[in-house]
């Protein structure tokens, strides 16, 4: 959260694609003004719970990993449109994914998903998170409102966040 006084951030889009990293660490999930994530093309083996922070978060692309799941708590990321997880070893999703009524976009492609989600990826994310609505008990659906966003700046991982753990083999 910014204090008063402070200047708004003069990025909003952050590319992290191809490093390397194994991990991302803890401090990525304080730039809760994001609006784009890209940690594609790593050897990410999850996504930390902890996305839940980047409530502004509308792109997260996380494809061409080795993640094998999708945690919970992204449903708390109310205004994500496209989320890109091709090419990860997810085996089935999380009820959750059904709360996110922005979600316009839900790209599964090259996971080892189990049916009936291994049928479902190819018939679209209204599908995928009707099923999941349909065949999930005790969740409490919420509608999010649609929120004006700012046009994001784009800021590469060259120029922020040396934190990040990068793997030194390739």
């Amino acid at each position: 959260m910014l204090k008063v006084g402070e200047k708004p951030p003069a990025f909003r889009e952050l590319d992290l694609s191809g490093c390397g990293t194994r991990s991302l660490a803890l401090e990525l999930f304080r730039y809760e003004f994001l609006t784009a994530l890209n940690v594609s093309h790593n050897k990410l083996t999850s996504i930390p719970a902890a996305i839940q922070r980047l409530t502004l978060l509308t792109y997260l692309d996380a494809s061409s990993n080795k993640i094998t799941a999708i945690p919970k708590m992204i449903y708390k990321c109310t205004r994500l449109q496209q989320l890109i997880l091709s090419q990860n070893l997810i085996t089935t999703l999380p009820a959750e994914i059904a709360l996110m009524s922005e979600l316009a976009e839900l790209l599964l492609e090259e996971n080892p998903l189990q049916e009936p989600f291994a049928t479902l990826k190819n018939k679209g994310t209204i599908q995928i998170a009707g099923y999941l609505r349909d065949n999930s008990r005790g969740l409490t659906l919420s509608m999010s409102s649609l929120f004006p966003h700012p046009h994001p700046h784009t800021l590469s991982r060259q120029n922020l966040l040396p934190s990040l753990q990068r793997s030194e083999s390739g």
